[in-house]
C-alpha cells in the first residue's frame, strides 16, 4: 500500500476525514486526496481505525466502499460547514447522517485489566471500514465542541476543524 501524507490537524477523526479533500462554495469535492480505494485503505490505516492485518479481510467490493466514504464525507461537510457557519444543518443532511448512523454498531470492548472502549462496528450494506467516521461524525455533533467547529479563512480551502485554542480564533491556511 502506498505511503502517504494525510493531515491530522482538525481535533476529530471526522473532520479530518472531510478535509482529504477541499471543497467548493457548492459542496463540491475538489483536489481529492482519496482518489481510489487503496488511498481510503491507507488513511483508514493511518489514523489507526484499522491494521494492515484487518484491512487484507474486508472482501467487500472495494468501489461500493468508496463510493459510500465520497457520500459520507459529503454528507459530513454539509452537515458541519453549516455548524461552522453558525448555520443549523439542513434536516435533509441531519437524516442523512441518521441513515448511516443506524447502520453503525457501538459496543464496549473489554480486556481484562484493561480499561473499557468503545469500538464501532456495521451493520447492513455499511462498510465496516467507515464506521469509526460515522460514529465520530454522531459524537462530535452532539457533544459542547459542536460550537468550536470552525472553518478555514481561505476560500480555496474550506477545511473544517475543532478550534481547541485558548482563545478560539484558530486559523487554518
Amino acid at each position: 500500500m502506498p505511503d502517504r501524507d494525510f493531515d491530522w490537524l482538525a481535533n476529530e477523526l471526522c473532520l479530518d476525514f472531510h478535509n482529504t479533500a477541499t471543497w467548493d462554495d457548492d459542496g463540491g469535492a475538489l483536489n481529492e486526496r482519496l482518489d481510489a480505494f487503496d488511498a481510503l485503505a491507507s488513511w483508514c490505516v493511518a489514523s489507526g481505525m484499522i491494521g494492515d492485518d484487518a484491512l487484507a479481510e474486508l472482501t467487500a467490493d472495494p468501489d461500493a466502499i468508496l463510493q459510500q466514504a465520497y457520500d459520507l464525507r459529503a454528507v459530513i461537510h454539509d452537515v458541519f460547514a453549516a455548524i461552522a457557519r453558525g448555520d443549523v444543518p439542513d434536516p435533509t443532511h441531519l437524516a442523512e447522517l441518521n441513515d448511516f448512523l443506524a447502520s453503525v454498531v457501538v459496543r464496549i470492548e473489554a480486556e481484562p485489566g484493561e480499561v473499557p472502549v468503545l469500538a464501532s462496528g456495521a451493520v447492513g450494506a455499511l462498510s465496516g471500514l467507515l464506521a469509526p467516521i460515522v460514529w465520530s461524525a454522531a459524537s462530535l455533533l452532539v457533544s459542547p465542541f459542536r460550537d468550536k467547529v470552525g472553518i478555514c479563512a481561505n476560500p480555496e480551502c474550506n477545511r473544517l476543524f475543532v478550534d481547541l485554542s485558548r482563545r478560539g480564533n484558530r486559523n487554518w491556511c
